[in-house]
């Protein structure tokens, strides 16, 4: 599920990356399938540029000098090649970027029978470059065969599946509530609003502070939701991190009371 999220993750950076604003992304679309077979995830962002995919993303770990998306929560580098191949080992991918699009396929069992260097080549007749690609057309499509044993008996566990569709809705619930699309397995994601308790008695309570660049809002207050939910949600760059936290980590117990049934109704959001 982590190296799935991952795969989410830099999605989800591509779709900012792509969008006129990011507080609307109702355009936009994720989709995983999960296969007896193989497993895919598509995108309709940024894509990705032949100049990344050659200096940087395919590269073992990532230069010093690459710049990362602004506030992006996914980096392309280590991470999207350790999911690639804890999922499987025979990978293809196809980019449409902006000015370039290109198609690479890495065959892991076959590369490592060659004497060769960390490095993949392009599928032949696939890369243009210098082009001028339609903004609506741009993505990112990963499909993966050969799966490994763990992705093989994974996908045909439907408790693994309902977790995978509940980690995803619940982590990135911020975007999909701005519209964005993402489906796992035929399912459209759901998640739940932040709603708090607004009246003449109950009011919540708001705290913001920006230092050097860095931005940090915490809302709290008390919620008509279910009561299990209760507790504090850590988001850093719109990407939840840490959810319904009842521990020392967020305050409980740290010196303060222990987390409570009695307080099963507080809500804390924490933004930064």
């Amino acid at each position: 599920r982590d190296a799935i999220g991952d795969l989410v993750d830099n999605a989800v950076d591509a779709i900012k990356a792509r969008a006129v604003n990011s507080l609307d992304l109702s355009n936009f679309q994720i989709e995983i399938k999960l296969g007896k077979s193989f497993f895919s995830i598509s995108d309709n962002g940024f894509g990705m540029e032949s100049k990344v995919a050659r200096e940087t993303a395919f590269n073992f770990g990532k230069s010093d000098s690459h710049k990362l998306i602004d506030n992006s929560i996914g980096q392309f580098g280590i991470g999207m090649k350790r999911a690639f191949f804890k999922l499987g080992s025979k990978i293809h991918c196809k980019s449409i970027a902006d000015s370039s699009q290109f198609e690479l396929t890495i065959d892991v069992p076959k590369w490592l029978t060659e004497p060769k260097k960390w490095e993949f080549e392009f599928n032949i007749g696939t890369l243009k470059e210098n082009i001028k690609n339609d903004k609506t057309k741009t993505g990112f499509h990963i499909r993966i065969s050969d799966l490994s044993f763990d992705s093989e008996v994974s996908f045909e566990d439907k408790t693994f599946v309902d977790q995978l569709q509940k980690e995803i809705s619940l982590e990135h619930m911020l975007n999909i509530n701005r519209g964005l699309i993402i489906k796992i397995h035929g399912v459209i994601l759901q998640s739940s609003l932040i709603t708090l308790v607004n009246d003449e008695i109950i009011k919540p309570t708001y705290w913001e502070q920006t230092q050097n660049g860095q931005a940090i809002k915490i809302l709290a207050g008390i919620s008509d939701k279910d009561a299990e939910n209760g507790g504090w949600y850590i988001f850093c760059n719109d990407r939840l991190i840490l959810a319904h936290n009842q521990d020392s980590e967020t305050g409980w117990g740290d010196g303060y009371a222990k987390y409570h049934s009695q307080y099963y109704r507080f809500r804390g959001y924490a933004f930064f």
